[in-house]
């Protein structure tokens, strides 16, 4: 019986022994609530809700890799199950308008939960689409704080261990979420911790920030940014792309940006040579993976015919 379990029912049962949250792959990994639930009973007093990894869903950002002109790699974002149900915002083309998890506004452990369900996430959709003949880069987002804990990062790389060499092949981590005063030793740790279960590593900072990570000699391939769904003035976001761009152009530093919500949003970064581009000017949030995307700069104006 155990020889017929997946790797990541196998990473799940593992964590199982020790972990504090136990998860249970015969329910699709869920937490046993049943504990919780009795301990909230027994309690008068209104509490808040507690966050639940397993009431979110996924949907998927095309990333636009400039460079080949095409969409090879796609983004997961983490959205409230609700939001998906038939006649809401999030099925058809309102995929991309739902209302996102934020992962800078949860705990250390909040974040590692929210890691952990978007890593295995990842592997069963790999998983899933090896089953079809089919394999599709995917970028992984992590927490700074996840890989920053000893704890936290023992526990994350462990469910890395168990996904198969050809898996680990098709896997970019992404970094979220990290301080501007990262030292170069802090960074090239988890880089080296992370670069054994992926083919790449990227790091994400905070546009306009005073202060960038250094990343010489740390083996991080590329530096970018994530947009604000609400930003207020597309103007100075746009200089500030181009400030960031630059810099990083000096450094010799590849860049990539996600959250681009409009066509001038896009064709700023095209021009001020993002590597890696996606949001919505680029293609819409989807929530199945299907096939790869061509994309080419014409798109920016006219848009392409078929995605």
């Amino acid at each position: 019986m155990a020889e017929e379990r997946s790797s990541t029912e196998r990473a799940a049962i593992e964590r199982n022994r020790w972990h504090c949250v136990p998860y249970s792959p015969a329910n699709e990994l869920r937490p046993r609530d049943v504990e919780a639930q009795e301990l909230n009973a027994a309690i008068t007093a209104p509490q808040a809700k507690p966050f639940n990894v397993w009431e979110l869903e996924f949907r998927y950002w095309p990333v636009w890799d400039v460079g080949s002109e095409a969409l090879l790699a796609f983004l997961p974002e983490a959205v409230p199950a609700i939001t998906q149900r038939p006649g809401s915002l999030l099925g058809g083309s309102g995929a991309s308008r739902a209302p996102a998890v934020n992962g800078a506004d949860l705990s250390a452990d909040d974040a590692f939960e929210l890691d952990f369900r978007t890593l295995y996430d990842l592997a069963r959709k790999i998983e899933q689409l090896a089953n079809r003949n089919k394999r599709f880069p995917m970028i992984c987002p992590v927490h700074f704080e996840t890989m920053a804990s000893l704890r936290l990062r023992q526990e994350y790389l462990s469910l890395c261990s168990h996904l198969p060499g050809v898996w680990r092949r098709l896997l970019n981590f992404e970094v979220v979420c990290s301080p501007s005063d990262v030292t170069p030793i802090r960074i090239q740790s988890i880089a080296r911790d992370l670069q054994a279960y992926g083919r790449s590593l990227h790091w994400r900072a905070e546009l306009g920030s005073t202060s960038l990570p250094d990343l010489n000699y740390t083996g991080v391939a590329a530096l970018g940014l994530r947009l604000s769904e609400d930003l207020i003035d597309e103007g100075e976001t746009m200089q500030a792309m181009d400030s960031f761009a630059l810099k990083m152009k000096q450094l010799g530093v590849e860049t990539f940006l996600h959250g681009v919500s409009s066509k001038s949003l896009a064709t700023n970064a095209f021009c001020a040579n993002f590597r890696y581009i996606s949001g919505e000017a680029i293609h819409p949030a989807i929530l199945e993976i299907e096939s790869l995307r061509s994309f080419e700069p014409l798109h920016l104006v006219a848009g392409p015919r078929r995605r």
